[in-house]
């Protein structure tokens, strides 16, 4: 018998939560889009295309940004804790801020945990990525990693124009340079398709010292910390890649 697994859509977790739509449709607490590829609509019948130039992503963040501030993001974070607590499986539907997502798949870590994707009808099972010492090339992505000390930075530009297909392979058959335990992680993303962000937490956010992303290209969150002086949520100024 197939193990059930329960789908949470985040229309309906904000609505949860408590809030009331913002921005139209598929706004925490509305209604679900319901259009080809929207949350709760059928699927497209064709790879989607997401805006890959700089400007249309930065205006994608600051839009998620007010429909997810820092406050709600947090809350999201303790909407699952019985998940964590029982390590039952969970899927997922939508998105909330892509920071706060990142550190919802730490917290989640040890359970499994699939992203439902309405516009291929299908879900993607998020599970650690290979890490190698000398990784071959991926069909989707492609990784610039630069180590400074204990500091290590991660670019990840995403192959396909920049909106590749996430059922080319398994996540677990992706292979990422090995990364020494004890390190912080700062991410960054070229293309549009956060959902390459997720893993992370499932390939390293067992034995780094904390994880950050740069959310909309403009703000640093800690979204994974091992190190009870650093907070899920901090937002440091700058990284130390940064003048």
């Amino acid at each position: 018998m197939a193990e059930e697994i329960k789908r949470f859509n985040f229309n309906q977790v904000a609505a949860d939560l408590g809030y009331v739509a913002e921005d139209g449709p598929g706004g925490p607490g509305g209604r679900p889009a319901g259009g080809p590829g929207g949350p709760g609509g059928k699927p497209a019948g064709g790879p989607p295309q997401f805006p890959t130039d700089p400007e249309s992503i930065r205006r994608n963040s600051l839009r998620f940004q007010k429909m997810w501030p820092d406050e709600r993001s947090m809350a999201l974070q303790d909407y699952f804790n019985d998940y964590v607590a029982s390590g039952e499986p969970i899927e997922f539907e939508g998105h909330s801020i892509c920071w706060a997502m990142i550190a919802l798949q730490q917290k989640l870590r040890a359970n499994k945990v699939l992203m439902y994707m309405p516009p291929f009808g299908k879900s993607l099972d998020l599970v650690p990525m290979r890490r190698v010492a000398e990784p071959k090339d991926n069909p989707m992505m492609k990784f610039d990693v630069t180590e400074q000390g204990d500091d290590v930075r991660i670019v990840v530009t995403l192959l396909g124009g920049g909106n590749p297909d996430p059922f080319q392979m398994s996540l677990g058959d992706v292979e990422i340079k090995e990364i020494g335990a004890g390190k912080n992680i700062w991410l960054e993303l070229v293309g549009a398709h956060y959902l390459f962000m997720f893993d992370f937490p499932k390939t390293f956010g067992g034995d780094c010292n904390t994880m950050y992303y740069k959310e909309g290209g403009e703000t640093w969150y800690c979204v994974a910390s091992n190190d009870p002086a650093v907070r899920v949520g901090d937002k440091p100024a700058k990284s130390p890649f940064e003048a």
